[in-house]
């Protein structure tokens, strides 16, 4: 039984570094306003759009960023049963994100920075 536990245990494990290796394959060099989620799994794609979604709200309140969410259109799923995508949509009406399609499988969703005005750099006086 322990080492079916560990077993499973493993399998999550490689799997999360899988979906970590296919985040970065897919976005590594398009900025933070750019997320790629082919490739992954739903409950992967929702950890991934949520960690970049906390991420971009650090911003100052009042500056927002133009995010280009890709969950694909569902062409490489079995008919009848896309999943990330009405997924990601629901996240979005969740955080009560604006959106608007892109194309067909991306969208253009409004991210608003929740930090601290205050936490902004301060910019040098000039001379």
């Amino acid at each position: 039984m322990a080492e079916a536990k560990a077993a499973g245990e493993l399998m999550h494990a490689k799997n999360k570094e899988a979906a970590a290796a296919i985040v970065k394959n897919r976005n590594e060099g398009k900025g933070d306003a750019y997320l790629d989620l082919h490739g992954l799994r739903t409950e992967e794609a929702l950890e991934a759009t949520n960690a970049r979604f906390d991420q971009l709200e650090t911003k100052p309140e009042g500056n927002s960023t133009d995010l280009e969410l890709i969950p694909g259109a569902g062409h490489h799923s079995a008919p009848g049963k896309i999943a990330l995508k009405p997924a990601c949509e629901k996240l979005l009406i969740e955080r009560r994100y604006k959106y608007s399609d892109a194309s067909a499988g991306s969208w253009v969703v409004v991210v608003p920075g929740k930090g601290n005005k205050s936490a902004a750099p301060a910019h040098a006086p000039a001379p």
